[in-house]
């Protein structure tokens, strides 16, 4: 078993009680997160620590994740350790100036043989690949946010 992490850091202009509201509710991933959609918290639930919420990765696979860290408007973590390619999302907030530091890292552990090969060896591309994808979703959740702003 092999894990990898890509991780990204971006400074958004609301304050960090609007960006935790947003990000913290993982139902909204559907918005930000590339190939996500039909997200909800399973049982209609309240979101918070040890909800599970489901959702579609790429219009196909039903992935559910576990929320393991809830301590607003600071850090929030889910995993899905059971998911066709297991991963663990971990986002950190912390106020700077009149906007939020947003520091957001994706882990990924491989689960067959392909996996470990493209989180060993062919990592430097898997890098590339996994940076770029986490560049858009910077930039769709800075549009999300800033949608939310303005409503």
């Amino acid at each position: 078993m092999v894990e990898w992490t890509s991780e990204i850091t971006a400074v958004f202009d609301q304050p960090i009680e609007q960006v935790w509201d947003y990000v913290s509710d993982v139902r909204n991933q559907d918005h930000w997160v590339i190939d996500m959609s039909d997200s909800s918290v399973v049982g209609g639930g309240e979101i918070g620590l040890g909800a599970e919420v489901i959702g579609s990765v790429g219009g196909k696979e039903r992935v559910t994740a576990t929320i393991t860290v809830f301590d607003a408007p600071e850090r929030v973590c889910w995993e899905a350790p059971e998911a066709k390619i297991a991963y663990r999302t971990e986002i950190r907030l912390r106020p700077e100036g009149e906007g939020t530091r947003f520091h957001y890292a994706v882990t990924i552990t491989s689960q067959g043989a392909l996996q470990a090969l493209i989180f060993g060896p062919l990592r430097p591309l898997a890098n590339l690949k996994a940076r770029g994808m986490l560049r858009q979703e910077i930039v769709h959740l800075r549009a999300a946010l800033a949608a939310v702003r303005t409503t």
